[in-house]
């Protein structure tokens, strides 16, 4: 198979499988294709049958069921509601949590379920309701949190782009910026599996944005952070770790 690069953006990776689907172009132009890497070599996979082509999904590892879970996204039709797994083949779920797209997932490997949490659906709105994904079927969790140190929200607000991992060390999804519709955030919440909690980390913190990578590692405990987009300066290049939270 011939070598070929292109410039992509609002395409979804997936560590351990280390497969993703669906990406867009620079030219906006939306693709279906699904990779595989093996090694320090990608393969493209011939699949007969799959997800429809989409930008500005989102997909983890589920360890329980050895599937990549992949949600939602937009292409030129509108926003999806379509949810899938991947293992050796592409299979359509027979639920999903409602239309939408700039979501973020993650795996929450000591309880074995999907996290699911915010996104813009196809009327404009910018969500902020959780789901979980048990391996079986998908369940809509109520929020509860302890109040905000900086104001009267017990839970993150609705956003979209924002970006969440799960610390195995602490036991407890992170999640961080995104953007809220006015504008980038730059703040920091955890949820624990039943509550969350919203995280001062002292005056030096991340410059709000959106659309940035956020990954747990777990060898050195801490959660690193890079890039994103903040409207006041555009693109950012910058990388930052969060040690374990007191």
């Amino acid at each position: 198979m011939a070598a070929r690069t292109f410039e992509l953006m609002g395409f979804a990776l997936v560590a351990d499988f280390r497969r993703f689907e669906g990406t867009v172009d620079i030219y906006g132009q939306n693709h279906n294709e699904t990779w595989e890497l093996l090694g320090d070599q990608w393969e493209i996979v011939e699949i007969n049958d799959g997800p429809s082509a989409r930008n500005a999904h989102d997909m983890v590892y589920h360890v329980g069921t050895n599937n990549v879970v992949m949600m939602g996204g937009v292409n030129n039709v509108g926003v999806l509601s379509d949810a899938w797994v991947y293992r050796n083949g592409w299979t359509r779920l027979a639920t999903s949590p409602p239309a939408r797209y700039g979501h973020t997932m993650a795996y929450d490997s000591d309880n074995d379920v999907v996290i699911l949490f915010g996104g813009m659906d196809g009327g404009g709105k910018i969500r902020h309701d959780l789901w979980e994904w048990n391996g079986l079927s998908w369940t809509k969790i109520r929020q509860r949190g302890h109040q905000s140190y900086l104001n009267d929200v017990f839970h993150p607000g609705g956003r979209w782009f924002g970006r969440m991992v799960y610390d195995s060390d602490q036991k407890m999804v992170l999640l961080f910026g995104g953007h809220d519709g006015i504008e980038q955030r730059d703040d920091l919440w955890a949820w624990d599996g039943n509550r969350w909690t919203e995280i001062l980390t002292g005056e030096t913190v991340p410059l709000p944005r959106a659309s940035h990578g956020m990954v747990y590692d777990s060898a050195r405990q801490n959660t690193v952070l890079y890039g994103g987009l903040w409207d006041v300066v555009g693109d950012l290049g910058d990388t930052w770790t969060l040690q374990q939270i007191e």
